[in-house]
């Protein structure tokens, strides 16, 4: 590994490792296809009204291998917008806009290819007619399974827009007012677990046939969910010139929507999570959009009244509306609109053939339900900032801010929330002493919840220098300390980001509360341009020295970054929760030396994580103490060029030659040491791989090049 930390450069996306010897796997890159086509008309109707008309149609496919090489899978996407804008003035201090748009999307993922012949072959099946199901074993590399192991989405998003806004100048006040309305069909059809999926709790479980658990899909219904919901908003400003230096920005908001509905009326909700029987059809909850009434308020003063000291100001409360998205998984695998069954305490001996499939078939508790909270609250954040700004010089200025934000009743997903019920503590959280406790519903195998509890902050100083262009050159740099603290980062399912911890303690929303999934606490952004030579010159009337000597320009994009957090975790199940997704935590270490400060190993890919300061939680059913995202993840350096050259043939025409790089130093950015997270096995035997770096964050050097005219 030694020549990973000399800056070799390693491919983006194309290594895994077998968690065990840290051996490494070399699979194929991300290939795409894309056409893009775009249109812009604008008419002159009269002397009070214009007309423009866009269009836009994107279709891309793509592929990509999975991580051994077996299959290869694929991704299409085909997206139509086009929208039609209406501007009429009505006099010298009355504008109004009318504008509608229609958005047309198309995804899929979840089709796949063989590569290797054995990756469509029945005989490894778990499922009739299947192929390769998917295995989890901690310590190696998820072995994703067969062509058909993917999880299926197609998703056909119709959406529908229309707002009208109004511009009205009378005297010290610049009036803003408008509405706006939407209209969303969201049709989705997923199948998951086509070819079942396998959890192990350790390396040996594994090799002995032990498993802990077995997930497949069940004949029965599949169909297309019909997800309808209409969105109102509407809003006024004033914007006042109190004084000639003050001016005051007052505002409110009002915006709500209606309850998703479903148009062939399959919808399922269990009543609370402990339900034996689902409410079927709509309304799914209760609206908390009604009373929408959200206030916005601001100002901006010059101290000084001479145009070079600024001071700006602003507070607004802002909703987050219970969309579609947020209900995915309860609405796409709900019982009896979706059939799955789930076992969280497999019989030895039960993996291979089709014994898993047998058991969880003629069960009548290992099905899948949705629970989406009957009564939520409103989800809203609050935002708030004030910054100086002060013009140093004629061309130099400096921007000092603070921005700071709170979330509050975020939505919170659990993949699946029917565990055992634990208890809190003095001490910590314990489940029951006892492997194999009842769940808290032990009618369901796994249930996907969603529930609005979850809260988050945000603060930050930003700083921010620009100089406008002097003697040809143009500099900005920017740098912001912040901090994002959360009890989850993530609005589907519970692992949008791949540092995301899967099985967040629903039941007590404050004990998951940690940096944010996203959280970078510094980061420094430069970019400069320089125009070297002065403007150019047609070819004719520069000469050969003028073609060589003006028309230059150098630019630069440097970032330097603190790395995102990330979890280490336990393997399997070895606090007794019987989630089907189970990541528990293990213990921190504070009295072993070099652990009371930062837990990794900064530009070490073979043991990024130090391995010493974690331990096996004690009891084995207590709950680690190192709370969510603990470990900082690699930081990042990332430093991109280019160089053009603008030259005139002719009066009417022009060319310019651009040469870009991008990672310029051609450095190597580490990521997370995922899937290589693991600390111990479900029966504490410490993981060999833990801290072990498989991938990069950036690609190696890339350069390009292009020629463009101008007539």
């Amino acid at each position: 590994f030694n020549f990973i930390n000399a800056f070799y450069p390693l491919p983006n996306g194309l290594i895994s490792s077998n968690g065990e010897t840290g051996e490494f796997v070399f699979n194929g890159p991300f290939i795409e296809s894309e056409s893009f086509e775009t249109g812009k008309f604008n008419q002159q109707l009269s002397n009070r009204d214009s007309l423009d008309e866009t269009f836009l149609n994107d279709t891309s496919q793509g592929s990509q291998p999975d991580e051994m090489n077996n299959k290869n899978k694929l991704f299409s996407l085909d997206r139509q917008i086009a929208t039609i804008e209406e501007d009429h003035t009505f006099s010298s201090n009355f504008v109004n806009t009318a504008h509608a748009g229609y958005v047309r999307v198309y995804a899929q993922s979840g089709n796949a290819n063989p590569i290797n012949p054995l990756a469509a072959s029945p005989a490894f099946g778990s499922i009739p007619g299947g192929d390769a199901p998917s295995v989890g074993v901690p310590g190696l590399v998820k072995f994703s399974g067969g062509i058909t192991a993917v999880i299926l989405h197609e998703y056909w998003w119709d959406d529908l827009q229309f707002n009208d806004d109004a511009f009205y100048n009378i005297g010290n006040h610049s009036l803003h007012f408008g509405m706006y309305y939407e209209h969303i069909n969201d049709n989705e059809f997923s199948v998951a677990t086509r070819a079942g999926t396998w959890q192990f709790g350790s390396i040996s479980n594994f090799l002995t046939n032990q498993p802990l658990s077995f997930e497949s899909v069940l004949p029965g219904n599949l169909s297309v969910r019909g997800i309808r919901q209409n969105i109102f908003a509407s809003y006024f400003e004033d914007d006042w010139h109190a004084r000639r230096n003050l001016v005051l920005n007052l505002g409110v908001r009002y915006e709500m929507s209606s309850v998703p509905t479903e148009e062939h009326n399959h919808l399922a909700n269990l009543p609370t999570m402990s339900s034996a029987v689902e409410t079927l059809g709509s309304p799914l909850f209760r609206n908390p959009t009604k009373m929408n009434f959200d206030p916005r308020v601001g100002f901006a003063w010059d101290p000084r009244n001479n145009g070079r000291t600024a001071v700006r100001g602003g507070f607004g409360i802002f909703d987050v509306l219970p969309l579609p998205y947020e209900m995915e998984l309860e609405n796409e695998f709900s019982y009896p609109y979706f059939i799955q069954g789930t076992d969280t305490n497999m019989p030895a001996g039960s993996f291979g053939g089709e014994t898993g499939y047998n058991l969880i078939l003629h069960s009548a508790v290992s099905k899948r339900g949705g629970f989406i909270q009957h009564h939520p609250k409103l989800n809203y954040v609050e935002h708030w900032n004030l910054n100086i700004q002060q013009q140093l010089t004629n061309n130099l200025s400096l921007m000092v801010a603070y921005v700071g934000s709170h979330s509050l009743h975020i939505v919170t997903p659990s993949d699946d929330g029917n565990m055992t019920v634990p208890t809190l503590t003095s001490t910590g959280l314990y489940w029951p002493q006892v492997f194999g406790s009842p769940r808290i519903n032990p009618n369901y195998g796994r249930i996907s919840a969603v529930h609005w509890t979850g809260t988050a902050y945000y603060d930050a100083l930003e700083t921010r220098l620009t100089e406008n262009m002097t003697h040809g050159v143009q500099l900005q740099a920017s740098y912001t300390w912040g901090k994002s603290m959360d009890t989850t980062s993530t609005s589907v399912g519970t692992d949008a980001f791949r540092n995301s911890l899967k099985n967040p303690q629903w039941f007590y929303p404050r004990l998951n509360y940690g940096p944010s999934d996203f959280d970078i606490r510094q980061n420094l952004m430069i970019n400069s341009v320089w125009a070297i030579g002065g403007p150019f010159e047609s070819g004719m009337n520069g000469g050969i020295k003028g073609f060589f000597k003006k028309g230059w320009q150098v630019g630069n994009i440097m970032q330097i970054a603190s790395g995102n957090p990330f979890n280490v975790i336990l393997g399997g199940d070895p606090n007794g929760q019987l989630s089907s997704v189970n990541q528990e935590l293990p213990n921190r270490n504070f009295n072993v030396p070099g652990c009371q400060g930062s837990l990794i190993n900064p530009r070490n890919p073979v043991h990024f994580v130090k391995t010493q300061c974690f331990s096996f939680p004690n009891p084995v059913n207590k709950m680690g103490d190192i709370g969510r995202n603990a470990v900082q993840g690699p930081g990042q350096f990332f430093w991109s060029a280019s160089v053009d050259k603008m030259t005139a043939l002719t009066e009417r025409l022009r060319m310019q030659v651009r040469v870009e790089a991008f990672n310029l130093p051609n450095h190597t950015n580490f990521t997370w040491p995922i899937p290589n997270n693991i600390a111990f096995s479900q029966t504490g035997q410490q993981v060999g791989a833990l801290g072990r770096v498989v991938k990069t964050a950036t690609s190696n050097r890339e350069l390009q090049g292009a020629v463009k005219l101008f007539f």
